[in-house]
C-alpha cells in the first residue's frame, strides 16, 4: 500500500484544530459535527459523501472578506495531518481571488483538483470576477502538467521562461 504521511503544515494549534476535531468524532457525520462544534473555525467547503474527507477553509466568509487571507486545507481519515493546503487572498475592490501557493502531500490521486475545485466554487460564493495566481521557478520541473491541470478547469496558463501566471474568468 501506498505509505501515510506524517507531516502537517504549520505548526500553531489553529493549524490542527479542524483535524484534532475531525478525529474526534470520526463519523460519517461528524463534518456537520465538527462545524456546529467548532463555529470560529470557518467553513466546511466541500466533503466526500462517505465522510472520509473534507475540505474546509481557514476562517468564515465574513473573516474572509475582511481580512482578505486565508487557508484552504483538505484533510482525510487515512492520513495523520492536512493533505492539501491552498493559500488564497481575497481582493474585494478587484473581485478576484488570488491563489498563491498550493502544496500538496500526496499526488496523482484528485486531492488537489477536489481542493482546486472548492476554491473555485469559493470564489462564485465571493461573486468574484476572476481567479488569478503565478507559477514561480520552483514549479519550473512541472510546468507541462501544472499548465494541462489548470487549463482542465479552465484556467488561461501563461509561461515566460521560470515564471507563469493562470487565470480563469467567472
Amino acid at each position: 500500500g501506498e505509505s501515510k504521511t506524517t507531516w502537517r503544515f504549520g505548526t500553531d494549534n489553529e493549524t490542527a484544530d479542524l483535524y484534532y476535531i475531525m478525529l474526534k468524532f470520526q463519523k460519517r457525520r461528524s463534518l456537520e459535527r465538527i462545524h456546529t462544534h467548532k463555529q470560529t473555525y470557518g467553513k466546511i467547503l466541500s466533503e466526500s459523501a462517505d465522510g472520509i474527507w473534507f475540505i474546509g477553509l481557514g476562517q468564515s466568509i465574513d473573516e474572509l472578506r475582511n481580512n482578505h487571507a486565508a487557508c484552504v486545507r483538505m484533510y482525510h481519515l487515512d492520513y495523520k495531518h492536512c493533505i492539501v493546503q491552498m493559500k488564497i487572498t481575497y481582493l474585494s475592490d478587484e473581485k478576484e481571488l488570488f491563489i498563491g501557493d498550493i502544496v500538496s502531500a500526496v499526488e496523482n490521486q484528485g486531492f488537489g483538483s477536489k481542493a482546486l475545485e472548492s476554491a473555485i466554487q469559493l470564489a462564485r460564493e465571493l461573486e468574484c470576477r476572476v481567479i488569478r495566481g503565478n507559477l514561480g521557478p520552483s514549479d519550473v520541473n512541472h510546468f507541462d502538467k501544472l499548465k494541462y491541470w489548470y487549463e482542465k478547469y479552465g484556467f488561461t496558463v501563461e509561461i515566460d521562461g521560470n515564471l507563469g501566471s493562470i487565470e480563469l474568468k467567472l
